[in-house]
């Protein structure tokens, strides 16, 4: 059996098994980063309030994300669909000598697309309505989140990712990162606007096929990946003389690339050793009082 038929495997058994932990941080569509920046919106879109999470390990959040910014690297990354960099949610980037126009429009244009789709709650179109004003880094500088006048720190919080939250009057107030609905739409609406499908090698069924597949399987900083058919940064060692297209070498669904990547992540995280600079983990598709022998990695 390969890696991979197993992975996809384990991801299906853990599912059926409503693992908690699988349920909560790696289903489909969905990443992990390290958002520092607490960002508060009241429920007319306006600026509420701010905060900063020093403590690394509170840090960490899932977050929904699209095939191409799930892989995505390079210097013309492709945004997540709500919660990302600074450098990306800043409209008002011009006026700190910020060249973040590119980043910031592809933001606004892909979050502009899920807001006015059936699947665009209400929560989406608040986020949408504060971030059109273009005020993000003036207000942040004003509670004292970023410092202007140090380059070095400017720069250092604009590559750092923002988690958003509704702050309510009279109810509980929304953190946005923790709310399982969020995802839920996010998929409905990506699953209705993804493209070509074909026969997955893995899954075996028909489905949307995927070409960009995720990276920084257990470092968020790392941009190796399992899955890769980019000539151009492999010197044309991919496929080129063998097949034309990279289709036919292999075809790998999204939800198949999506399964086998965070069932990875969430082995590794479970029960990852790490040993030098190389982490290892061993596991079977179902518990170990069934497990075969021949089915371990």
């Amino acid at each position: 059996m390969s890696m991979m038929d197993l992975l996809y495997r384990t991801y299906e058994y853990a599912y059926k098994a409503n693992d908690t932990q699988l349920m909560e941080h790696y289903l489909i569509s969905q990443t992990t980063a390290a958002a520092p920046i607490e960002l508060w919106i009241s429920e007319e879109g306006e600026f509420a309030d701010a905060g900063y999470i020093s403590d690394k390990t509170r840090q960490k959040i899932s977050i929904p994300c699209t095939e191409k910014s799930a892989g995505r690297s390079g210097t013309n990354p492709y945004p997540h669909p709500l919660f990302d960099k600074l450098i990306y949610l800043a409209g008002d980037g011009a006026a700190y000598q910020l060249d973040n126009q590119k980043a910031h429009c592809a933001y606004m244009e892909q979050l502009r697309a899920w807001r006015q789709s059936e699947w665009g709650s209400d929560c989406v179109k608040t986020v949408y309505s504060y971030l059109e004003k273009n005020t993000l880094l003036h207000d942040l500088e004003r509670k004292g989140i970023l410092d202007a006048s140090e380059p070095a720190e400017l720069k250092k919080r604009c590559n750092e990712f923002v988690r958003i939250g509704i702050r309510r009057d009279f109810q509980a107030d929304r953190e946005l990162w923790k709310e399982t609905c969020i995802q839920e739409d996010f998929v409905r609406w990506l699953r209705s606007a993804q493209g070509e499908g074909g026969l997955c090698y893995i899954s075996g069924e028909e489905g949307a096929l995927s070409e960009n597949h995720p990276k920084a399987i257990w470092n968020i900083h790392a941009n190796a990946k399992l899955i890769s058919a980019n000539e151009k940064e492999n010197r044309g060692l991919v496929f080129s003389g063998r097949f034309e297209t990279s289709g036919q070498a292999v075809q790998v669904s999204y939800e198949a690339s999506q399964k086998i990547h965070n069932a990875l992540k969430w082995l590794i995280q479970k029960q990852g050793k790490l040993i030098g600079d190389k982490m290892l983990v061993a596991w079977g598709d179902r518990p170990a009082g069934e497990c075969r022998s021949e089915d371990g990695i």
